[in-house]
């Protein structure tokens, strides 16, 4: 990764959709990394935690890709990468609809076929997700945590992006982004 961006210096993009544990090591190991690096877009973390109506958080605090490696978090984030943060917060907003996952299940391309396996099971493992964690669901959409992530690296115009600023703590077992 190293050796890429600083040989194609401005044109690489990097999606993280996990830790960021390689993107802080290059960034330990090349001082030129994000200066060379064209953008960096991440899944992960909350800045605004989504509450229903009835008060219920329905979004975990701490968020899995940056609370594994939060130390590489609080490093990537503290770089002066060109960066997009794709929360988890604003992910949760975009469920997929249920015309949208019946057009799935009926289409006939290997591809939907596809999609559609990778569907069946996903709402009954996202509820035990978010059960473990301690978040009270009644349902729990198909979220694109991922796919939208990779939406915004081919199409930036999906979203409307605003400037904050990120402070990461480490301070406690569990790594927070706050704005």
């Amino acid at each position: 990764m190293v050796r890429l961006v600083r040989q194609n210096p401005g044109e690489i993009t990097i999606c993280t959709l996990g830790t960021v544990t390689n993107v802080a090591a290059a960034i330990r190991q090349d001082p030129t990394f994000v200066r060379n690096l064209k953008h960096l877009i991440m899944t992960g973390g909350v800045v605004v935690p989504v509450v229903d109506e009835k008060g219920i958080t329905r979004s975990p605090i701490e968020e899995y890709n940056f609370n594994n490696d939060p130390v590489a978090a609080k490093i990537v984030l503290g770089s002066e990468a060109n960066m997009t943060l794709v929360p988890i917060d604003v992910t949760l907003r975009v469920p997929m609809s249920q015309q949208q996952i019946d057009a799935m299940v009926a289409g006939s391309s290997k591809s939907a076929q596809m999609v559609s396996r990778i569907l069946k099971p996903w709402p009954e493992q996202e509820r035990l997700s978010y059960l473990t964690v301690g978040i009270p669901t009644e349902f729990t959409g198909i979220w694109l945590h991922d796919p939208l992530t990779i939406a915004v690296a081919y199409d930036p115009s999906l979203i409307t992006t605003a400037r904050i600023h990120i402070s990461p703590s480490t301070r406690r077992r569990w790594f927070r982004v706050t704005c």
